[in-house]
């Protein structure tokens, strides 16, 4: 009897690792293609997106190619920190769909007392592409701080950083 319990309790450790994993990996790929962007890592933005890649910023539509031009833009100039906080993930085969807040800290190089905070409010959706998780689309909405539920409670990602 004590071998069943214990191997149902290892069954059940295991699917939850594998569900976790499962869940966990697609919105790792927003998370590092947001630090290769505070990197000005521009070969790692292109990398975790497909070819058909759009970003809905604000009222625009951007492709990589424009957005390459902001990253170079701000760099050497500005120093960007990433905070989240998931919303809802959905998962469906090859494509997954993710909402979360984003809060991102900027301040000016060389400038200490200089930082500002942004807020969003984002969905993406990722698609499978040889085995990989790529984003296909991004939907970006300024939010204001004050409106932004009590309860969300952000996290700060770094990721790994241009070489």
């Amino acid at each position: 009897m004590r071998v069943i319990q214990h191997l149902t309790f290892l069954l059940i450790l295991l699917i939850s690792f594998n569900s976790y994993s499962k869940q966990d990996v697609p919105f790792k790929v927003v998370q590092d293609w947001f630090a290769a962007t505070s990197a000005f890592d521009i070969e790692g933005v292109r990398a975790a997106g497909t070819d058909d890649f759009q970003l809905l910023e604000n009222d625009q539509l951007w492709d990589m190619d424009f957005l390459a031009k902001i990253i170079k833009r701000s760099e050497g100039k500005r120093q960007r920190r990433n905070f989240f906080s998931v919303i809802k993930q959905q998962m469906k085969g090859d494509m997954v769909w993710i909402s979360y807040w984003n809060k991102a800290e900027f301040a000016d190089v060389g400038e200490v007392d200089n930082k500002r905070e942004y807020f969003w409010l984002e969905s993406v959706v990722l698609v499978k592409n040889n085995n990989q998780w790529k984003i296909q689309m991004l939907h970006s909405s300024r939010a204001k701080k004050e409106k932004i539920p009590v309860d969300v409670v952000f996290v700060e990602y770094v990721g790994k950083t241009k070489s």
